[in-house]
Parts: C-alpha cells; structure tokens; sequence
C-alpha cells in the first residue's frame, strides 16, 4: 500500500479540527450521589410507570431534569 500525502482540503480541514480541540473549552463536571434510595423507589414503581407510560423507569428520570416526569405517578403509592 502506498501512502498518499493529504489533499490541500483534508489538510485544510484536519487544521481547522486542531484549532477548534485547541480554542474549546473542555470541561468535566463529576457529582457524587447516593442512589440508594432512587434504586428503591424505582423497583417499588417500575411495574406502575411501564403500565402507565409504556416504557422502562430508567435512572436519568432521577437526575434534576427527569425529576418532574415523576411527578405525574401518585406520591402516594412510595
């Protein structure tokens, strides 16, 4: 096999990539959580949200996003 050296695009291109890695903010954000109570609140209600919504109870419904999709299933049955 025979290397061929970049066209003046690609090489274009590959320089843009290097220069946008190196002008992006790169950023890590790490949150510890006990899931432990989330894990038993789920398998109380896992049988009720497939019924109702036709779809598993996943844990991302537990990150702050989620949260108020909960809301719609009845506080009492926890």
């Amino acid at each position: 096999m025979e290397r061929q050296p970049f066209s003046s695009l690609r090489r274009k291109i590959a320089q843009n990539m290097i220069q946008s890695k190196n002008t992006s903010a790169h950023v890590l954000q790490a949150v510890e959580a006990d899931f432990f109570g989330v894990e038993r609140v789920r398998s109380f209600m896992k049988g009720a949200w497939r019924s109702a919504e036709g779809a598993s109870l996943t844990y991302l419904l537990h990150c702050p996003g989620g949260v108020p999709c909960l809301a719609r299933l009845s506080r009492s049955q926890c």
